[in-house]
């Protein structure tokens, strides 16, 4: 899979938010709070990415963290042998 224009745009959006997230963690309190929304922001982001790099989202409104499921059953592989080892256990 090559890696298009677009989906660079968005990986240095997400690390730009990313990177806010840093630098306003780092402020005084209570400024320094919204960083927690920077972070869960970019995250969301770059779940939304991969997702759809992978075709892996099954809906258009996917729940934070059902993500990490949808990803996971995409790039999990699973070989005769650990499907045998795993029916004897």
């Amino acid at each position: 899979m090559s890696i298009s224009q677009t989906i660079l745009k968005r990986l240095s959006f997400i690390k730009y938010l990313y990177q806010l997230g840093i630098n306003q963690s780092r402020q005084k309190t209570p400024q320094n709070s919204i960083s927690i929304l920077m972070f869960h922001d970019s995250v969301e982001l770059f779940l939304q990415l991969s997702t759809e790099y992978l075709s892996a989202s099954p809906r258009a409104n996917i729940g934070f963290m059902e993500y990490w499921g949808v990803i996971n059953q995409k790039t999990t592989r699973t070989t005769a042998f650990s499907k045998k080892s795993n029916e004897s256990s």
